[in-house]
């Protein structure tokens, strides 16, 4: 007769990363705004709160607006942030005792992931498909286009010529879904 061991697997619970006091002027973006159903309804990533936990290796920071890293408010100004205290709640999530908590919405998000992506390699990276990936219509494609196009004063040649290459790749990517786009010319 054979017989079986019980062996137990313990699990090393995860921890959800802090999230800090936010304003208006620096507000969670990048992917951790992805991952919140925005207010216009864009589907986002769909991570979730996979993206809200503490790896075992070392802690996750949450991505800040209105940081060293990222700072485009001098670019689109307040566009984009909202109050999102009861969507994270609502997904979960332990916040700050008091106050609100500001976020990006998808387009922002995006745009912002797209600025710290050229200051900091001088190109973009895993943005690829963006418009249609974190974006559910065409004109919100568009719109993203016609917003990316502001970043390019902010930056060298070369990453100027990156971000241009990736915007003719999302144009591409726009005219698949069977409208001719309206994005402008760089």
């Amino acid at each position: 007769m054979l017989s079986f061991r019980a062996v137990s697997f313990s699990s090393v619970p995860s921890r959800q990363v802090e999230i800090p006091p936010t304003t208006p002027e620096r507000y969670i973006t990048g992917i951790y705004a992805l991952n919140v159903q925005a207010p216009e309804g864009t589907s986002g990533d769909w991570h979730d709160v996979f993206h809200w936990q503490e790896s075992r290796d070392r802690p996750r920071q949450v991505t800040l607006g209105g940081s060293t890293e990222i700072d485009t408010s001098p670019i689109y100004g307040s566009y984009g942030i909202y109050q999102g205290r009861q969507r994270l709640e609502s997904m979960g999530l332990v916040l700050p005792q008091t106050g609100e908590v500001y976020l990006a919405n998808h387009t922002r998000a995006i745009l912002d992931l797209l600025y710290r992506s050229l200051t900091r390699w001088g190109r973009v990276l895993n943005l690829t498909g963006a418009s249609t990936d974190w974006l559910d219509a065409y004109d919100q494609g568009v719109f993203l286009l016609e917003q990316a196009v502001r970043l390019v004063p902010h930056f060298p040649h070369t990453a100027q010529d990156e971000l241009r290459r990736w915007m003719d790749g999302e144009q591409q990517r726009l005219e698949e879904l069977g409208e001719q786009p309206r994005c402008p010319q760089l």
